[in-house]
């Protein structure tokens, strides 16, 4: 009986010795940075699109993740649905995280309305500290091209 005292009691004293603790008050957090800004090159970007049907569900063409070492928090911007998928995986409007390598799209839902100044939706895409926006326009395109 005395051995399992002594036994214990010399736990309970080798446990309160350097500087371990039990249950640390601030736990690390961790943090996700990009080395270098995320670039887009002329075959990475966004395609606009106009003539889009009313209310409709529009996705972009994918893009090609470059100029980043490690990974990179992404994230999409709040407005009519906007969501973005990597890797062709599931569409999600929640922050994330994404590596040099990897094909993003986006998608939103397009305006409720032609013919008016409120035919347009924009999508912005945020990789680090970088941003890449996706636009549609409900209108008809100007001269054969998508630039509005």
């Amino acid at each position: 009986m005395e051995k399992r005292i002594l036994t214990v009691f010399a736990m309970l004293m080798m446990s309160g010795c350097g500087d371990f603790e039990w249950f640390p008050e601030n736990a690390p957090s961790a943090t996700i940075t990009a080395s270098t800004p995320a670039t887009a090159t002329d075959t990475s970007t966004f395609t606009n699109q106009c003539g889009v049907q009313t209310g409709s569900t529009i996705t972009s063409n994918a893009i090609t993740v470059s100029g980043i070492t490690g990974l990179a928090a992404i994230s999409v911007s709040n407005n009519n649905d906007s969501r973005y998928s990597i890797n062709d995986g599931p569409f999600t409007s929640s922050a994330g995280i994404v590596s040099s390598g990897q094909s993003v799209k986006v998608r939103h839902t397009s305006a409720t309305e032609a013919g008016t100044g409120n035919s347009i939706v924009t999508t912005t895409l945020t990789i680090g500290t970088e941003n890449f926006t996706f636009k549609t326009d409900t209108n008809p395109c100007s001269s054969g091209t998508n630039t509005f």
